[in-house]
């Protein structure tokens, strides 16, 4: 679907309190809104995981951000990291509360890794 390179920038932490620790990018292009399944290349190897572009509206959040969760990652975050958005899944959408969008991420979780497995 798209590739591109993104810089790693500081984000707020949220993603690590909710369970889903994410890297936050400054993008090399523009990355379309939504989240998607990505595959992401970084320290040599590459990860398969989700990504999220656009606004935060649970945190009432208008500016976009990128960032991805990876699947089986838990090592020292590089620089700059390749992403390979592979699939769309959904819209940016808002929630009532965190825990509602936790429950979605896992759902958006399970479908990726659905898709993951049945890829040839």
């Amino acid at each position: 679907m798209m590739l591109f390179k993104g810089r790693v920038i500081k984000g707020k932490g949220r993603g690590k309190e909710m369970g889903f620790p994410t890297i936050n990018l400054a993008a090399d292009k523009d990355v379309p809104t939504g989240v998607y399944i990505c595959k992401a290349t970084l320290n040599g190897r590459s990860y398969w995981g989700l990504l999220h572009s656009g606004p935060r509206p649970v945190f009432k959040e208008k500016d976009p951000s990128v960032e991805v969760f990876l699947f089986e990652f838990g090592g020292l975050v590089p620089r700059e990291i390749t992403v390979w958005i592979e699939k769309r899944l959904r819209d940016v959408m808002d929630f009532a509360s965190p825990k509602k969008l936790v429950e979605q991420i896992e759902k958006d979780r399970k479908e990726a890794l659905k898709y993951i497995a049945n890829k040839p």
